[in-house]
């Protein structure tokens, strides 16, 4: 029986059906990155502020676990992502390649590009301009274990390499910010990550997907054993040899050489998949996230070293998507919706910048932004090779 025969078959009208709101997702992402007006650079970090929020590059669990119980061997797939969350609008294109190296070891790796946009404005005398920033993201290489293939459980490490951006500076060569970190395409800095996945299948109707990951921000420079900006941006610190922020070749903390700090992070999500038919299925997923510390930003001006807590921290972050994924023949098609939510942030110390006290309480959601932010997007996933699970 030829697979578009089959009994279970979504048939031509819902394929058309989706393939449309593919077209259409596509389309309105367009529009909107066309007309969008985003919010003006003093809320986004001009004007002294910044933005401790991760890029898109951060997201973790991925929107599209990888397929651990397929019997090929191969898998190329590609996700593309739209974030718009008043203050930028952001979208990311990342390709990914993982197979089995053997019946119960999964490899993978991943690269993404990311593209940001938002509108300047350095005070309310000045004209506006739009401020954009893309390029490749940083790399990421996994590894993982499955145990009890019939109702698997996968062990992976990952490590995630600064090969992304995370300087990014603009205005004339006398007066140069950097751009807040949540529009820079890069990080800065290694982050190796622990991670657990329980699948289990449900009367053959439903799927659950239960993730629990430890992600671990550190940097290292093995080789010349100092921050790379001394000798151009951050001349004036150059002397201060016993100081670990300009001369080290390990720092066991997530700290980049113009002083952005990731604090290690625990990620809790799980996600149950309707499986409609053989080729259909409805997935809906929470994911939740609590950094293990209050993270920290660099000064907005190239030439200092003073970072201070970011005044937007938050304490937990939650998302809720949903997921239809249709399958035809090794080849997967998937779109996705995103609503965030996260606890309220807390009003900066105004005697002393660098307290970080008041960004440590963990506070209940805040419900102001629910509807303002959103993502959504899609993707597709081609898997070749047969390789039986025995």
């Amino acid at each position: 029986m030829r697979w578009y025969n089959h009994p279970d078959f979504v048939g031509a009208k819902q394929f058309f059906s989706l393939a449309l709101c593919t077209i259409a997702t596509l389309g309105a992402i367009a529009a909107h990155l066309r007309n969008s007006s985003p919010q003006p650079w003093n809320s986004i970090g001009g004007c002294g502020a910044e933005s401790s929020s991760p890029s898109s590059n951060a997201l973790s669990p991925p929107v599209w676990p990888d397929d651990i119980t397929s019997q090929k061997r191969l898998h190329v797939q590609t996700t593309y992502g739209f974030t718009s969350d008043q203050k930028i609008i952001s979208s990311s294109f990342v390709p990914r390649l993982y197979g089995f190296a053997r019946k119960h070891i999964v490899l993978g790796i991943s690269m993404p590009l990311l593209f940001n946009r938002g509108e300047k404005q350095q005070a309310a005398l000045f004209r506006t301009s739009y401020l954009s920033t893309g390029g490749v993201g940083d790399l990421s290489i996994d590894g993982g274990y499955i145990l009890y293939v019939q109702k698997p459980i996968l062990l992976r490490l990952a490590l995630k390499f600064p090969t992304g951006v995370y300087d990014a500076a603009r205005g004339p060569e006398a007066d140069r910010r950097y751009v807040p970190a949540n529009m820079q395409p890069g990080s800065g800095i290694y982050t190796l990550t622990l991670s657990v996945r329980h699948q289990r299948a449900m009367l053959n109707k439903g799927e659950w997907n239960l993730f629990a990951a430890y992600s671990f921000p550190f940097h290292m420079r093995l080789a010349s054993g100092k921050n790379e900006f001394l000798d151009e941006r951050l001349q004036y610190y150059s002397q201060e040899t016993s100081d670990k922020r300009f001369y080290y070749h390990f720092k066991p903390y997530g700290e980049n050489d113009i002083g952005r700090y990731v604090p290690p992070t625990l990620h809790i999500s799980w996600h149950y998949a309707h499986i409609v038919n053989h080729f259909f299925r409805h997935t809906w997923a929470t994911l939740v996230s609590f950094p293990l510390g209050v993270a920290w930003i660099p000064d907005e001006r190239i030439d200092r070293y003073a970072p201070y807590p970011a005044h937007d921290h938050r304490m937990w972050r939650s998302t809720w998507r949903y997921v239809p994924e249709l399958r035809i023949k090794g080849i997967s098609l998937m779109w996705f919706v995103a609503l965030p939510l996260h606890d309220k942030t807390n009003a900066s110390n105004s005697e002393d910048k660098y307290d970080e006290s008041p960004h440590t309480r963990l506070d209940g959601p805040d419900w102001s932004g629910i509807l303002r932010q959103w993502s959504l997007g899609t993707g597709i996933r081609y898997a070749f090779w047969s390789w039986k699970h025995n």
